[in-house]
């Protein structure tokens, strides 16, 4: 929270808008409701991404693909600063997964995100995505930066959802996240992240379309949600994904023959 606050304060990044996302008209935001929105959201990406950083390259390879989309967007539109801060956090991000990634060539590497690492990248990419989505030149809406953080957003509502209907607070700790479920299935690191990283920027690249586009904002929605309802299934189904991803990277001792038969069935 202090975060946001001062995130804020000095940059003057705020939710005012979120567009048309039901079909019913503009939601616009006062000013109190403006920053209570956008410190929410800002602790949302926060967490979603620190939730995610399961495994090595997960939350890296997420938030790299977030800041190329970013990128893209800032680039066409000539926004400057955010195309600028995009382009550190690639450099910065890239960087750090050469030594992350989970490939044969990293195996003596003892390099991990932590806390620290993945919390940022959620501030970064949450202010980005305010920046190139409010204001009067605004290139995208609210919901077309949704889609570039769709992964981290599904993990964190379904987390959020599974907890409360189990009757534990939604910030205690579990081991049914979607790289637990696929390390479950018997994939190891690096299949986890290959699924992850097709994910991802097949996400986000369907972000991209529905603006090439423009398809309504309310439509957009539907959309991501109707995916995201599909995602979270396909993981607790991930047994249907080792026949998909390639021997070479899926790593770990696979799902048990019999468990793999029925899911097939």
């Amino acid at each position: 929270m202090a975060a946001a606050i001062v995130l804020i304060i000095g940059s003057g990044a705020m939710v005012v808008t979120l567009g048309n996302p039901f079909g019913t008209g503009t939601v616009n935001f006062s000013e109190i409701g403006a920053i209570a929105f956008t410190i929410f959201i800002v602790i949302a990406a926060i967490n979603a991404f620190n939730m995610l950083d399961g495994t090595d390259g997960l939350a890296g390879t997420v938030a790299l693909t977030s800041f190329l989309a970013i990128a893209y967007i800032s680039y066409t539109a000539g926004l400057i600063v955010p195309l600028s801060i995009s382009l550190v956090m690639i450099g910065a991000v890239c960087a750090f997964l050469l030594f992350n990634v989970p490939l044969r060539e990293n195996a003596a590497a003892e390099c991990f995100m932590g806390d620290a690492g993945s919390t940022l990248l959620g501030l970064a990419v949450a202010w980005l995505c305010i920046q190139i989505s409010q204001g009067a030149t605004r290139p995208v809406t609210s919901v077309t930066t949704l889609w570039f953080v769709a992964l981290p957003l599904y993990e964190l509502v379904w987390s959020t959802i599974r907890r409360v209907i189990r009757g534990v607070s939604p910030f205690q700790a579990d081991t049914d996240h979607f790289h637990h479920m696929l390390l479950k299935a018997g994939f190891g690191p690096r299949g986890a992240f290959a699924v992850f990283a097709t994910l991802t920027c097949a996400l986000a690249g369907v972000g991209l379309l529905c603006r090439h586009y423009e398809l309504p904002d309310h439509t957009s929605l539907l959309l991501l949600a109707v995916l995201g309802c599909a995602t979270i299934r396909l993981m607790y189904r991930a047994q249907l994904l080792w026949v998909l991803v390639p021997k070479s990277i899926r790593g770990g001792r696979g799902p048990a023959t019999d468990v793999l038969k029925q899911r097939l069935l």
